[in-house]
């Protein structure tokens, strides 16, 4: 699978191309190196997209995601949202594009 879900992100005055296809191991020294601060993420299963979601600090939510959902492989994130709002808008449209998207239930605990 190979989506070019493409978001802009305000830094500095200037525009930087984030990309949510870029992903990572779902794995405590990736997690850690994960700014701290708002922003939209995506938990898959290998390639298979689990849940999308925002955050206020990405870094502490992947942590807490990590031990919630135990089948998530790889992970891939957006930061600069001015609003969380915007955030949550981007959260809505990112699941339209990634129409598999599989409900969390799937992935949680005990199932």
């Amino acid at each position: 699978m190979h989506c070019e879900l493409l978001a802009y992100s305000r830094r500095a005055d200037t525009m930087v191309t984030m990309a949510l296809h870029e992903l990572h191991p779902f794995t405590a020294g990736e997690i850690a190196s994960v700014p701290e601060e708002a922003g939209v993420y995506v938990l898959f299963q290998v390639e298979n997209p689990l849940h999308v979601g925002s955050a206020a600090n990405l870094r502490r939510h992947l942590k807490s995601e990590k031990r919630r959902l135990l089948k998530a492989t790889h992970f891939a994130i957006e930061t600069g949202y001015e609003s969380e709002s915007k955030a949550a808008k981007r959260v809505e449209k990112v699941k339209k594009e990634l129409s598999r998207v599989r409900v969390e239930w799937f992935a949680g605990p005990g199932r």
